[in-house]
């Protein structure tokens, strides 16, 4: 049985609060669409903290705007509608701002600030239209909410245009030596194209090792594992050809998916997923990429579905790893 243990697991004491010079943050509400832009939903929870300082990251990585984005709620019918909304929209304001003047911007990042009224999930998906990815802090719905309007992020995996980042509270990035590894993790039925596709990008701009992880179930035997292996390393001989300067290692481990995904999670930079299929509202319950969500100690990438799918990588897919 091949598992966790055969990998080096990186220490990640050290905090990175400080490794980001200090710099004014430059907060500018002009349109940032002509640049390439990083959008976060942003609220007064610490979640949303916690994504902002991803996103800032994200976007020195990429030499990227941040879009702050906040969608408040309409005004109830009131005597003077544009002063109710002209108040809702300056505490919405306030807000924006709030949450940057906790964070260390450095100096080529531009903050724009966007607060519009309206439902959360069609906002931040108009805000996400050709940006580099949305950056969502973990839910922290209660059941209920969960249960009848479903959570911000869960909704959105399905259907945003571009990559959807969902970060744990109060994660911080951590100094270590060698950096944390990006961790893309594939399975039998997820075209692996688009999230191979975002593991190389994130690998290649943390100047990080790749791992490609694959779950078997702790029934298989050893001839299975071995399979598994031999099949991963082929889906993957095209991608080392195009990418020689990323570092790759494939994992074959046993046991239940979302276990091993969670407990990975403790040791990596970033950890990528295929996004999951639109099905009945029981499969996406079940789903292995809902579960990690809640759970995950590290920021979660879901890939959209509208990136390349090539045919000799949806092989994978249909046939590899059975």
């Amino acid at each position: 049985m091949v598992g966790p243990k055969a990998a080096v697991i990186i220490d990640e004491d050290e905090d990175l609060g400080v490794a980001i010079p200090a710099a004014e943050t430059t907060i500018d509400s002009t349109d940032a669409a002509v640049k390439t832009r990083v959008v976060v939903g942003v609220d007064a929870s610490a979640e949303s903290v916690a994504a902002a300082r991803s996103a800032v990251m994200a976007a020195e990585r990429r030499r990227a705007d941040v879009v702050f984005v906040h969608a408040f709620p309409p005004p109830e019918l009131a005597s003077d509608m544009e002063a109710a909304l002209s108040k809702a929209r300056t505490t919405a304001d306030n807000l924006l701002t709030t949450v940057a003047a906790q964070l260390i911007v450095p100096p080529e990042v531009r903050l724009h600030m966007q607060a519009e009224p309206g439902e959360a999930t069609a906002v931040l998906k108009r805000a996400a239209i050709g940006a580099a990815m949305l950056v969502l802090g973990r839910d922290h719905v209660s059941w209920s909410e969960r249960l009848f309007m479903g959570a911000v992020a869960a909704q959105l995996a399905y259907d945003v245009g571009c990559p959807l980042v969902v970060v744990p509270t109060a994660w911080r990035t951590r100094r270590t030596w060698p950096r944390l590894p990006v961790i893309v993790a594939l399975d039998r039925v997820t075209a692996p194209e688009p999230a191979l596709k975002l593991a190389f990008e994130e690998a290649r701009l943390r100047d990080a090792r790749l791992i490609v992880l694959h779950a078997e179930p702790m029934s298989a035997s050893a001839r299975d594992l071995s399979t598994a292996g031999w099949d991963l390393g082929l889906v993957l001989t095209e991608w080392k050809q195009h990418h020689p300067d990323v570092a790759i290692t494939t994992m074959i481990v046993s046991g239940d998916p979302d276990a091993q995904l969670v407990r990975w999670s403790r040791s990596a930079a970033v950890l990528i997923l295929g996004r999951p299929h639109r099905r009945r509202w029981g499969s996406w319950t079940r789903s292995v990429a809902r579960s990690v969500m809640k759970q995950t100690h590290c920021p979660l990438i879901v890939p959209p579905q509208g990136m390349a799918e090539p045919r000799q990588h949806q092989a994978f897919a249909e046939s590899a790893l059975t």
